[in-house]
């Protein structure tokens, strides 16, 4: 899938193995990460289910996080 991705924009650039695990385990971290915040947006609203309510709360607040970061290098 990365390299689909990646010929989006540049075609016939070749990966090294250690750079695919690399995207790998970044990829799979932010999953795992992704399902611990909306499991615990879901128990914060006193559901056990979680629903896609929650997934796009924990999306919205990642998001506004990532822009105060982004606003913060500027200074």
């Amino acid at each position: 899938m990365l390299r689909e991705v990646q010929e989006q924009f540049k075609v016939g650039l070749r990966w090294q193995a250690n750079a695919v695990l690399a995207m790998q385990e970044a990829s799979e971290q932010y999953l795992v990460e992704t399902f611990d915040l909306t499991k615990q947006a879901a128990f914060h609203a006193r559901r056990q289910t979680i629903f896609p309510k929650d997934m796009k709360l924990v999306q919205t607040v990642r998001g506004s996080i990532q822009g105060q970061r982004n606003q913060g290098e500027n200074y």
